[in-house]
């Protein structure tokens, strides 16, 4: 199965963000699916950082605690990816 078009920095994906394994994928953190998580992944989940749901600029695939803002919390998960192939 393919991973969709879009990727956390881009795209205004709001809401909540999908279950990635429903595409067979669990490495939320590689948002441009290139099978590891790096630099590229980073600059993605940069671009949003301190951005809220209520932000046009918001994106719910680096909320990855759901909790409404790409916040700390978001950073300490990806940061536990980072690096992983």
């Amino acid at each position: 199965m393919s991973f969709p078009a879009f990727l956390c920095g881009k795209g205004g994906n709001r809401g909540a963000a999908p279950d990635v394994s429903a595409w067979g994928r669990t490495d939320y953190s590689d948002f441009d699916t290139g099978s590891d998580v790096d630099r590229s992944d980073l600059d993605e989940f940069a671009a949003v950082y301190g951005f809220t749901s209520a932000d046009n600029n918001y994106n719910a695939l680096c909320d990855f605690d759901s909790d409404g803002d790409v916040d700390g919390s978001d950073v300490n998960i990806f940061t536990e990816e980072f690096g992983k192939t």
